[in-house]
């Protein structure tokens, strides 16, 4: 007897007779692995990212702003501005930021790969959704909340 289950995109059968002597226990446990990892990760192709709902950055690090999408919450000491973006891994990725604060806030700018209908403020619990254009290596405004 054996379970199937499917491992990013990959179908993977694993044993569960005890003459692989791992027994029931030694099954549940590459079950939970595999759906944990399944949990953790997506794949697009040969490119490996980071599932994530939501990511709270305390300071900006454009490199890993993409890699925690789609959805970054950015709290900050300071009013911060973005400029650029880091580059998304698959066309068609999703990004959403959302500022934290009222004070503290969050501005982006419609410039570099960046193309919003103007640029935005963030404040509390406001964010703007954008796109990957593969195309245009552009994140491009899909919508804004305020």
């Amino acid at each position: 007897m054996s379970i199937v289950k499917t491992l990013l995109g990959q179908t993977v059968v694993v044993p569960e007779r005890p003459e692989k002597g791992w027994g029931p226990q030694g099954t549940g446990i590459v079950v939970a692995l595999i759906d944990g990892v399944n949990q953790l990760l997506y794949r697009v192709g040969a490119i490996f990212g980071f599932r994530r709902q939501s990511v709270t950055v305390a300071m900006v690090d454009l490199e890993v702003l993409t890699a925690a999408a789609p959805v970054v919450k950015i709290s900050c000491v300071a009013p911060i501005t973005l400029g650029d973006i880091t580059a998304g891994v698959a066309d068609g990725q999703t990004l959403t930021i959302q500022g934290m604060s009222d004070t503290n806030t969050v501005t982006i700018l419609s410039a570099g790969n960046v193309s919003l209908n103007g640029d935005v403020i963030l404040l509390d619990k406001e964010n703007v959704s954008m796109r990957w254009d593969l195309a245009e290596l552009l994140w491009v405004e899909e919508n804004r909340s305020n």
